[in-house]
This record gives structure tokens, C-alpha cells and sequence, in this order.
């Protein structure tokens, strides 16, 4: 199970498709009984994160929304230069330009950190070597309990 988690992060430090390594941890944890994703001494909750295809996430919508602002300046500049023809600083162009900009400016979408979390819970019992021996023990705990109680019937019987 931690080489299968070592490969999820490596695909995320890489850039690499997630997917295939994503979803043989799921089907191993699912299918097997006691596995525990988390791991070191401080257990990080949930203990899969994404944190390199979120922050690359991130810095794509900055770029995409830095390219579309810088449009939107120019825009305003050119526009703002037309109604107010002075040369020089005027407060009037500079006033021109910061409502254009702040009118038509582009913000980053929120993108939800939640969409690159993982956590896998393992079930209670599942048909491995840990499954078949806790069913196994169960068995004969129940065999020991019945021979104690045809036992004592015996006795009082007698």
C-alpha cells in the first residue's frame, strides 16, 4: 500500500496522469482489510493530497487571468488616451484608466482544494489472508463457547 501511495505522489510531483496510480491505491485499500493511508509520525488528514497539480492549477489561472488584465489595461489606455488627449499626467486619463480597469478586470476562479484531497477507508472485513483469519477465529470462539455450554447443560442435567 505505500508503494502504491509513493506512486501517487510521484505522478503529482511529475505532472504525470493520476488516474491509473489513483485508482490502484483505491481498489488495493478497498480490497483489503486494516490499511491506513496516512504514515510518518504527524498523520496529515486526508492523507493524499495533490498539492503539486493544485498549485500548477493555480498558477495556470493566475497567467490565464495576468494575460486577460493586461488586455484590458491596454484597452483602457487607448480608450482613456481618445477622450483625454493631454499630454502629460493628467488625473483625469489616470482616473479613466483605474475605472476602466476595475470595471472590466478579470478575477481568478476559485478553484476548491477539496477536488485534489483523497482519503480511502479499508472495510471491516474483506476476503484476504486478515479476513479469512479473523473469520477462522470466530469460528472456533464460537465452537469453545458452544462446547462450554453443552458442557454445563450436561452437568446440570447429570
Amino acid at each position: 500500500m505505500t508503494e502504491l501511495r509513493e506512486q501517487v505522489f510521484l505522478a503529482d510531483e511529475k505532472g504525470a496522469n493520476i488516474e491509473k496510480p489513483l485508482r490502484e491505491l483505491r481498489e488495493y485499500v478497498y480490497a483489503h482489510m486494516n490499511t491506513d493511508l496516512s504514515g510518518g509520525d504527524v498523520p496529515i488528514k486526508p492523507p493524499i493530497q495533490l498539492n503539486h497539480r493544485y498549485e500548477h492549477l493555480l498558477e495556470q489561472e493566475q497567467k490565464r487571468v495576468n494575460k486577460i488584465n493586461k488586455k484590458v489595461k491596454q484597452q483602457a489606455e487607448s480608450k482613456c488616451a481618445r477622450e483625454f488627449p493631454a499630454s502629460g499626467l493628467n488625473s483625469e486619463r489616470v482616473n479613466c484608466v483605474a475605472e476602466y480597469t476595475s470595471d472590466n478586470a478579470v478575477k481568478p476562479k476559485q478553484i476548491p482544494s477539496e477536488l485534489y484531497k483523497f482519503d480511502f477507508i479499508s472495510p471491516v472485513w474483506s476476503p484476504d489472508f486478515a479476513g479469512l483469519s479473523l473469520l477462522a477465529s470466530l469460528f472456533f470462539f464460537a465452537m469453545l463457547a458452544l462446547r462450554l455450554v453443552i458442557g454445563w447443560w450436561y452437568k446440570i442435567q447429570l
